[in-house]
Order: structure tokens, then C-alpha cells, then sequence
């Protein structure tokens, strides 16, 4: 049975490839650009391959990466699909 983190990655990983961020090193770039915060290339790797989901600290600057609201990055950070409740 598949846990939140990879629930999360599998998410995001598309959301990302989406929005032609296939590598951790794009994302961080991306988040960086979009919200001026650093994360290091191998955080992002680790949420994108469902390792780890991300800290709640980094949920709202991967919501407007991502362009979804907060309240769904936070279910989604969870392993609850939005869509399927």
C-alpha cells in the first residue's frame, strides 16, 4: 500500500513534467524564481520520488508553484486526492 509521500510524489512529479519542470534542479530554480526561497535540488528529489512529502513550511510556495490553493496541496501532502473524497 502506497503512504502520503508517494501519493505526493506521484502527484507532483506530473504536475511538474505539466509545467516542463522534469528535473529536481528545474523545481528548485522554479520555486526560487517564484517565491524567492531556496531548497536544495535533492529536497526536491525526494518529494518528486515520493521519499518524502514536503514540510508543511513548503507548502505554500509549491501551491503557487503548482498553481493549486493551499488547502489542496495540504490534502495532497497528506495522500488524500481532492478530487476522490
Amino acid at each position: 500500500m502506497k503512504d502520503a509521500a508517494d501519493h505526493f510524489g506521484q502527484w507532483m512529479s506530473a504536475k511538474c513534467e505539466r509545467e516542463g519542470l522534469t528535473r529536481p534542479l528545474d523545481v528548485a530554480s522554479a520555486l526560487h524564481d517564484a517565491t524567492g526561497l531556496f531548497v536544495h535540488p535533492s529536497t526536491v528529489s525526494r518529494w518528486m520520488s515520493g521519499t518524502r512529502a514536503p514540510a508543511r513550511d513548503w507548502w505554500p510556495a509549491l501551491s503557487i508553484l503548482l498553481g493549486v490553493e493551499l488547502s489542496e496541496m495540504a490534502l495532497r501532502a497528506n495522500g488524500f486526492d481532492p478530487v476522490n473524497l
